[in-house]
């Protein structure tokens, strides 16, 4: 068995450099890209690039072996026979030209290797002459070591105490004994030189190690050491590679000696300069050492192979285990502002509780011990600096995991067939990675994730084929890096990309989540689905944690008001859906006119909620700064001066944010009077149809059969989309009906005008964040006059009239003008449209 090869301490430490890694590629390695890829992957074929980091892979070859940070600047590197060609949104494609030079000295090396082995009895050792071709060299993989510290050494030479802590963590990881038979007898009990030489040329064994040969003979001849003489014998038992000019007699009694060693757990070994076997020094005797001499029949062998499944994550364990130590610190500093107590100093560390904590975080040794034992402690055990009163009822800061990904296209590796899958079936006008990208975030802001450390799930903006529920997006961690990239797209509604899900998609794609009451307000003037997102906008500005929570709190400060939808509340699903609207489209509109104000020195940012408590207190959303994609954290909602949180407003902020303002002129109240008022009647039959009253259909298309039955069915399905589309199309079929349907909706327009005219307060203001306009809302009576039934959405045009573009329910009608003020006509009061 060889000795153990080590490196310098010093000289690790000086090769353990955070200089970047310029690309390495040696003349061997182009050839053996260009052998791997002409015949893999063709020649004068256009390739995905994730075809080729998947071959890559395949072959167990990374990048960062040649100092290349992704496949990408790896193919950069050969322009001599890859053409890399990059399309827009990302797409690159690879194509392997033909190099006629190479194919000859790859025919000249296989040639080579057919030729015969030499005659027996030759020198094998000889070297003979070759072509000075280069031969294709795969790259091999680079490690690399954090050297040179003394727990390091010690943990290599194991010795007393730290000799029984090595057995205690093999034992922990369950090590498994490989067995080696001991097929050296002959060798061993020969005295003969002759006979000794034919028996290693015929087993050959490794070189020893010189230094630990005479650590050995200096045990045999001057007793047991000391320990400060043996520790200085092991300082001088670092190896120092192979010792050159060796014959087979000087190597047979030290390999004998190294697998001892290697059994017994020391490193010792025979002296590289002692005489040939028959002058070897005689081996202990039983009595002597019970361990050196093993029975008859049991192998004298024996290896301990450990396993450590952290090996390739000890980076990542060291980044947690520094991720948790910072946001335990940062949490004991919220905690001690919150309760008045004095902040930690930032060189004051936190202890973890828990028995496999580690005691001092700064120690190697701890760190090693941490790694093995996986647990980052969570920072909510740090104890507080001071005991004071209990903290104010707020949403605690929310901490993202350490090692997620943060940019979604640069740190999560996409197979082509999945992206496939979600080009096919997300709607046409979709951006793929920035979908992918936003909706990540929004999740980790939000706290929408699922799963476990190395794998973890999401929800997509859109919504299954029947609209029941969220499209998941799973992502998975490895410990080998794919692409430069540690974490990849697995599943998409747990479909690896071989399946046959969303295979039902029609060619308007899968269904888009319902953003909220402001996206009916802009009808089909925008001809495509929303691109504007307040909710979104938020939950990227800040992490805010569960929406529930969020909103909670704020409704709780605030004068007490109706916040939520019909089939909303406590015990429902959902919550807070009307406060929800409110806040994200307030956000939105101050974001746009500068009325998020952030301080001077960075240490808070702050918006007016427009909402007041019940001493008309004005009521504001403060957030603190946040490290990585999401720049904020929400902190809390305060009043100005009360409070710590409070207080930091107003010795931050001067002057203080200001409310939203939406109207700035009469006509955002009120229809001027001589303008034209002309209803897109193609929008509100073809695509708005399902937000009229049923009774008011059914009087309309009652003498149409084909209409009578497809209302039918929506009446016994009231959310069947398909269901829907069937009725407007039966109706835009039916010119009759059509004229019919049309002539009732100007009959309610007409009247709903005549009662705004009477009295400016009959009209109720929205603000649509989609074009940053405003919407006039009217009351719509279909079915009596007596009733109201909908609200139908007037946009001013640049020409001074009105388009009647869409038709709203009175509750969402309720929640669109609820953000422009909190005073609403009689037709629209919360206790009645929100009962």
């Amino acid at each position: 068995m060889s000795a153990r090869n080590t490196t310098n301490p010093a000289s690790a430490a000086g090769k353990h450099s955070l200089e970047p890694i310029m690309p390495r590629l040696t003349p061997g390695n182009r050839l053996y890209f260009y052998q791997l890829f002409s015949t893999r992957l063709g020649v004068g074929v256009q390739t995905p690039l994730p075809k080729v980091e998947e071959l890559l892979d395949e072959e167990d070859v990374d990048p960062a072996d040649v100092g290349c940070e992704d496949v990408q600047q790896l193919l950069s590197q050969m322009p001599e026979f890859i053409k890399l060609t990059v399309f827009k949104k990302g797409r690159a494609y690879v194509t392997v030209q033909r190099r006629e030079d190479w194919d000859q000295v790859l025919a000249r090396a296989g040639e080579e290797r057919q030729k015969k082995a030499p005659a027996t009895g030759a020198k094998a050792w000889k070297h003979k002459k070759s072509s000075k071709d280069p031969k294709p060299a795969k790259p091999r993989h680079r490690r690399e070591r954090h050297g040179g510290s003394g727990t390091e050494k010690a943990a290599m030479q194991p010795d007393g105490d730290d000799e029984r802590a090595a057995e205690s963590v093999a034992s922990a990881t369950e090590p498994v004994e490989t067995v080696v038979r001991d097929e050296t007898k002959a060798v061993q009990a020969s005295e003969s030189g002759n006979r000794a030489t034919e028996a290693v040329q015929a087993s050959p064994q490794p070189k020893p190690n010189v230094a630990a040969t005479q650590l050995e003979d200096a045990g045999q001849q001057e007793g047991p050491q000391p320990a400060a003489q043996a520790d200085k014998a092991r300082q001088q038992a670092e190896p120092s590679g192979d010792v050159a000019g060796e014959t087979p007699k000087a190597s047979e009694p030290r390999a004998k000696t190294d697998a001892a060693s290697i059994a017994d757990g020391s490193h010792e070994g025979a002296d590289a300069n002692s005489a040939p076997a028959e002058h070897a020094p005689a081996p202990k005797s039983a009595t002597s050492d019970p361990e050196a001499a093993p029975a008859d029949g049991e192998p004298a062998i024996k290896l301990t192979i450990t396993y450590d499944p952290y090996r390739d994550m000890e980076e990542d364990l060291d980044a947690a285990l520094r991720e948790a130590e910072d946001g335990a610190r940062r949490e004991a500093d919220e905690v001690a502002r919150a309760e008045g107590a004095r902040p930690l100093s930032p060189h004051t560390k936190t202890k973890p509780s828990g028995s496999n904590g580690a005691a001092h975080h700064d120690s190697t040794h701890a760190r090693k011990a941490a790694r093995h034992d996986a647990v980052v402690q969570s920072p909510a055990d740090a104890e507080p600096a001071t005991p004071a009163v209990a903290a104010p009822d707020i949403p605690s800061p929310v901490r993202l995991q350490a090692d997620l990904p943060q940019d979604f296209a640069s740190e999560v590796h996409c197979t082509d067939r999945l992206l496939q899958l979600l080009y096919r079936t997300l709607p046409i006008d979709a951006d793929v990675m920035s979908v992918l990208d936003e909706d990540w975030r929004v999740a980790r802001s939000t706290g929408s994730l699922g799963g476990t450390r190395s794998k973890v799930t999401f929800p997509l903006r859109y919504l299954q084929e029947d609209g029941s529920s969220h499209v998941m997006v799973t992502l998975r961690r490895s410990s080998k890096a794919t692409a430069g990239k540690r974490w990849a797209l697995a599943y998409v509604d747990g479909d690896d990309g071989t399946g046959d899900t969303h295979q039902a998609v029609g060619l308007e794609g899968l269904p888009k989540e319902d953003e909220g009451a402001w996206s009916d307000l802009a009808g089909s003037s925008l001809g495509m689905a929303p691109t504007t997102s307040p909710a979104r906008e938020l939950a990227q500005f800040a992490v805010i944690g569960s929406w529930d929570e969020f909103l909670g709190a704020l409704a709780t400060m605030a004068a007490p008001e109706r916040w939520n939808y019909p089939g909303e509340g406590v015990g429902k699903a959902s919550r807070y859906g009307v406060l929800r609207e409110y806040l994200t489209v307030t956000f939105h509109r101050l974001l746009a006119t500068d009325g998020v104000r952030i301080a001077a020195d960075g240490s808070l940012a702050a918006f007016d909620t427009g909402l007041h408590t019940a001493f008309w207190q004005d009521i504001y959303a403060c957030f603190a700064p946040h490290r990585g994609d999401i720049p904020w954290q929400f902190s809390g909602f305060c009043t100005a001066g009360s409070g710590e949180l409070g207080a930091r407003l107003v010795a931050s902020l001067d002057p203080l944010p200001q409310p939203a303002r939406y109207l700035e002129r009469i006509g955002d109240v009120f229809p001027q009077p001589g303008r034209m008022v002309v209803l897109d009647t193609e929008s509100l039959v073809m695509r708005q149809l399902g937000r009229l009253p049923r009774a008011f259909l059914q009087e309309q298309v009652g003498t149409s059969s084909v209409a009578s039955e497809a209302l039918g069915r929506v009446l016994s399905n009231p959310g069947d989309a398909r269901a829907q589309t069937e009725l407007s199309r039966a109706i835009k079929g039916d010119p009759g009906t059509y004229r019919r349907v049309g002539r009732a909706l100007d009959d309610a327009c007409d009247l709903a005008l005549r009662r705004a005219r009477a009295s400016y307060r009959t009209v109720a203001p929205a603000f649509d964040p989609q074009t940053d306009s405003m919407r006039l809302l009217l009351p719509l009576c279909l079915v009596s006059d007596d009733k109201v039934d909908c609200a139908l959405a007037l946009a001013p045009q640049p020409t001074g009239n009105y388009q009647g573009t869409a038709i709203l329910s009175l509750p969402r009608a309720y929640a669109c003008s609820r953000v422009v003020g909190e005073e609403q006509p009689s037709w629209l009061q919360p206790q009645d449209v929100l009962a």
